[in-house]
């Protein structure tokens, strides 16, 4: 793992965890490992002109993360991706800013996930249709009916389960003639589009917002004048609580 991914380094991972075909299940010999996660930029950076990238991408090792704000936004909207790393059983760095992400995983849930998911598994029948080998176009399919089931359990559960529940299921379906995989495709986008969904309408955007605005302020730096000025007020409150305490004294009598 490079460097910059360590915790209180230069990108102040929160949570970071492998995703794609090995956090499926699906993987072989031959797979690459995928990384996402997601950190923290400091909150003095934000504040200025230029703001800081959001979104960083490395090929080798295949790494993606985002910036806490950026992924929160992106988990509200029910972006399957991002959603699955809040899913994972383990992970490679979590501190408490990551652990408590993890523990807001439901909050960010809404009925928008049919749409989310359903997009996403649009794309990859289109991906597949464009595939210029069985290879590509099989793994297009395995994507397409993964991502179904997932949406449709988020759906009708409020639990995603990343890792596929029968491997070998899946495989056949992406292997069937390819006229099979579309007719097999549309009668599961269907169960999708008519699940009743357990779902809120809207994701708790409020509770998310408070957590982002929190998080950041306690990434603030400290300012050493408005410190002193609070020790000043602490103890000027002490004092007059000792002196209302006094008897035969009224309260701020002395001051």
């Amino acid at each position: 793992m490079s460097e910059e991914f360590e915790p209180g380094g230069e990108w102040n991972m929160v949570l970071l965890g492998l995703v794609g075909s090995h956090a499926f299940g699906l993987a072989h010999e031959e797979s690459d490992k995928d990384y996402l996660g997601v950190y923290q930029i400091e909150t003095a950076k934000l504040l200025g002109l230029d703001r800081p990238e959001e979104t960083h991408v490395h090929a080798d090792p295949d790494f993606q993360y985002h910036e806490l704000g950026k992924f929160c936004r992106l988990a509200l909207g029910c972006n399957p991706t991002i959603l699955e790393l809040l899913w994972l059983p383990e992970y490679l760095v979590e501190n408490s800013v990551g652990s408590t992400l993890v523990g807001l995983r439901h909050e960010f849930l809404s009925d928008r996930a049919r749409d989310a998911f359903g997009g996403y598994a649009r794309q990859q029948v289109e991906r597949m249709k464009r595939a210029t080998s069985d290879t590509k176009s099989e793994k297009n399919a395995r994507h397409v009916f993964r991502l179904i089931t997932e949406g449709y359990d988020l759906l009708t559960t409020g639990e995603m389960s990343v890792k596929v529940r029968d491997p070998e299921s899946l495989l056949a379906l992406s292997r069937l003639p390819f006229d099979e995989r579309i007719e097999r495709f549309e009668r599961e986008i269907q169960r999708l589009n008519e699940a009743k969904s357990i779902l809120p309408p809207q994701p708790n955007k409020e509770r998310i917002n408070g957590f982002l605005t929190e998080t950041r302020l306690a990434a603030c730096p400290a300012d050493p004048i408005m410190e002193e000025k609070l020790d000043n007020a602490k103890e000027t409150i002490r004092m007059m609580r000792r002196m209302v305490g006094m008897p035969g004294r009224s309260f701020g009598e002395g001051l």
